[in-house]
């Protein structure tokens, strides 16, 4: 089993072996659903001044660009300002790639989007999809896990960077929009065990394709919850100020931001309905009035 794994079984009345409600066939098409894009799960990593690891989550590489590369995770992942974060691939090198700038958040739908300056190792952007979302949908959740193990002096607990990431996989529980916000909210909900705070901000896999982005465990009642893509579509187009007429998909959004960052190049013209979109986003100045504008 792949690490980080489901591990509870169970045979069915047909002879089934099961995992989670998974047969081993599920789980091997889950599994090899996420092989292309696991590299494209990476490690937020902070430090303190003395480089000692304080604090890691995961994020997911959703735009690549000349200059820059964009990431996705939650919001609680940052403090308020930028402080220093790296990202760190699962390729083996080890090297740490800055985070540059958050570009948006929202704390009321725990997203974050920031970007990552240069060239960054060649993996593919992860693919959304917005359809519709069904109790007992198969999924897998692909993230990084840090345990702390007594390895200092005096058994000192000392976090793990595990090099690859975990993959949980299970049935969705329920779907709900939350309505004790005024703006569009569907969550996610599933029991299946998704190990540590660390996995917050992990893509959320149906069929190869994104559905949701992970926040968190309930350690009470064992629940775990995701913000769907769907939801991430609309935060988007609050953030670029969008309507929600705007038949732009995900990706086409994440190519408006970028270029909104990118240096502007002269005489570039534009697909159409990219000028429809820049026309209608241009009405607010910068990327949103609640940018983090730390260099």
């Amino acid at each position: 089993m792949e690490a980080g794994g489901s591990s509870s079984s169970r045979g069915t009345g047909t002879g089934e072996f099961t995992v989670y409600g998974l047969t081993q066939n599920d789980d091997k098409q889950l599994v090899d659903s996420t092989i292309p894009f696991r590299g494209s799960v990476v490690r937020i990593i902070r430090v303190s001044k003395e480089e000692d690891v304080i604090g890691t989550s995961t994020a997911f590489l959703v735009f690549r660009g000349e200059k820059r590369s964009l990431f996705l995770t939650c919001d609680h992942n940052f403090m308020k300002k930028k402080m220093g974060e790296v990202i760190r691939f699962s390729n083996g090198d080890k090297k740490n790639y800055p985070v540059e700038k958050i570009l948006y958040r929202d704390g009321a739908r725990d997203l974050l989007l920031f970007s990552v300056k240069g060239d960054v190792p060649e993996n593919h952007c992860v693919e959304f999809s917005t359809d519709k979302i069904e109790q007992h949908d198969k999924i897998v959740i692909v993230g990084h896990t840090t345990p702390s193990l007594p390895l200092g002096g005096n058994g000192e607990l000392v976090p793990v960077l595990v090099n690859q990431p975990g993959l949980y996989r299970g049935r969705i529980s329920a779907t709900f929009i939350r309505e004790d916000i005024q703006k569009y909210y569907e969550k996610i909900t599933y029991n299946f065990p998704v190990a540590g705070e660390s996995v917050g901000g992990a893509p959320l896999f149906r069929d190869g394709k994104v559905i949701g982005v992970h926040l968190a465990r309930d350690g009470r009642n064992g629940r775990s919850d995701a913000v769907s893509a769907r939801t991430v579509l609309q935060v988007l187009r609050e953030w670029l100020g969008v309507g929600e007429d705007s038949q732009a998909t995900i990706k086409e959004l994440l190519q408006i931001v970028y270029d909104k960052i990118k240096p502007k190049v002269p005489n570039v013209e534009l697909p159409s309905y990219r000028k429809k979109l820049r026309s209608e986003s241009e009405k607010e100045e910068g990327c949103s009035s609640n940018q983090d504008r730390d260099d």
